[in-house]
C-alpha cells in the first residue's frame, strides 16, 4: 500500500509538472505572437471612437530593440517604412478617401524573422461628421448646465427667507449627505440633496444665515468641533471691565452737574 501511494504521488507530481510546462509554453507562444501592438494616436484633429479626421501618428508598442524596420500598411498597401528612431510615422486622413480603412504594421526583426501586428480599422470622415459630433457634445453640455441652473434656481426659490432656529451648540444629525460648515457664520449644517455638485464640493446654502457658497463635506470630528465653538460663542465675555480713572470720573460728574437744575 505504501509503495502504491509513493508511485501514485510521484505520478501526480509528474503529471502536474507536465501540465505546467504545457501551459507555460502556451503562454509563451501567445506572448511571442502578440508581443507587438499597433498604436494610433491623434496629433491634431478629431477622434470620435473609430471615426477619425486630421493628423495622426502611428507606431508599434513592444520591444523595439529587436526590430530593424517597420512597414506600415493601409488596406494591405504600403504607407511608409521606418528603420530608425522610434519607428513612428505621421499621416493625414485627407490623403486617403473617406470611409473604412484597415491599418497594420509588418515588423522585420534583427534575427531575420518578421512579425505582423493585429489590424485596426478606422473610418476616415469629413468635416461634417466632426462638426456634428462637436455640436452634439455642446448640446449635452448645455443640457447639463440648464439642469444645474434649474436645480440651483429652484432651491433658491424654495428656501428663500427660510432659516433654521436651532439653538447654538444643540446636537444635530447630518443625514446621508453629511454636513458642512458655513464660511460666513461658522455654524455646521446638513448638506442638501438638491445642492449642485462640482467634484468634491457642492454649491449649497447655510440653513442659519442663508449664505450660498461652495461647501465640502466635513468629518464628524470637524462638525463636533464647530458645534462646541457655537457654545463658546454663545457665552458672555468673562473679561472684567477696564478700571475707571478717578480724575476722568470726577470730570464726568462735574460736566453732568452743569445741566442740573438749581
Amino acid at each position: 500500500m505504501r509503495i502504491f501511494l509513493r508511485i501514485h504521488w510521484k505520478t501526480v507530481a509528474l503529471l502536474t509538472i507536465c501540465l505546467l510546462i504545457f501551459l507555460t509554453g502556451a503562454v509563451w507562444a501567445q506572448a511571442a505572437a502578440g508581443d507587438y501592438r499597433l498604436n494610433v494616436r491623434r496629433e491634431f484633429g478629431y477622434n470620435g471612437g473609430d471615426d477619425i479626421r486630421g493628423n495622426f501618428g502611428i507606431s508599434v508598442i513592444g520591444d523595439l530593440s529587436r526590430v530593424s524596420a517597420i512597414r506600415y500598411e493601409i488596406d494591405e498597401k504600403p504607407m511608409a517604412t521606418q528603420s530608425s528612431g522610434d519607428f513612428s510615422y505621421s499621416f493625414k486622413t485627407s490623403d486617403y478617401a473617406n470611409g473604412w480603412h484597415t491599418l497594420n504594421a509588418t515588423l522585420t526583426l534583427k534575427d531575420g524573422s518578421s512579425r505582423k501586428t493585429d489590424a485596426r480599422r478606422f473610418q476616415f470622415v469629413d468635416s461634417s461628421v466632426e462638426f456634428g459630433a462637436v455640436q452634439g457634445i455642446l448640446l449635452r453640455i448645455g443640457g447639463i448646465l440648464l439642469i444645474l441652473l434649474l436645480v440651483v434656481g429652484g432651491s433658491v426659490l424654495l428656501t428663500r427667507g427660510k432659516f433654521a432656529s436651532l439653538p447654538l451648540g444643540a446636537p444635530r444629525t447630518y443625514g446621508f449627505n453629511g454636513g458642512g460648515i458655513c464660511a460666513r457664520c461658522g455654524r455646521p449644517f446638513s448638506l442638501h440633496f438638491w445642492a449642485a455638485h462640482f467634484g468634491t464640493a457642492r454649491f449649497d446654502r447655510c440653513d442659519y444665515c442663508g449664505h450660498w457658497a461652495m461647501v465640502t463635506r466635513r468629518s464628524p470630528a470637524e462638525l463636533q468641533a464647530a458645534e462646541r465653538a457655537e457654545v463658546v460663542a454663545a457665552q458672555p465675555d468673562p473679561s472684567p471691565a477696564p478700571p475707571v480713572d478717578p480724575q476722568e470720573e470726577f470730570r464726568r460728574k462735574v460736566d453732568q452737574s452743569r445741566y442740573m437744575d438749581e
